[in-house]
């Protein structure tokens, strides 16, 4: 990490080597969504990732998330996209003719 620090009347940029030094960051709470596709419930987690962006990814507790995860402008967009991701990829197959 790079920070700007004032020596001897000149600002120059110096490395920060402790972490523990640097103040801690705010984390935003997820919103959770339940959304019912194909017949299967999913739960769905939506965390804002910038100004006017938003993550959407499904919500598991103690393990890591295989699906990738979608972005949107806002949370409903995020939580769309990934919903109709989600009844894409669930649909069952169709017989063989």
């Amino acid at each position: 990490m790079l920070s700007l620090a004032r020596a001897r009347r000149l600002t120059r940029i110096i490395i920060v080597t402790d972490m523990r030094n640097m103040p801690p960051t705010t984390a935003a709470k997820p919103i959770r969504v339940t959304e019912d596709i194909n017949g299967r419930a999913y739960v769905i987690e939506v965390l804002p990732v910038d100004a006017g962006r938003w993550r959407a990814r499904l919500a598991q507790s103690g393990t890591t998330n295989a699906v990738m995860p979608f972005y949107g402008g806002t949370p409903d967009e995020a939580v769309g996209q990934l919903s109709r991701w989600l009844s894409r990829v669930g649909r069952p197959a169709a017989a063989p003719r």
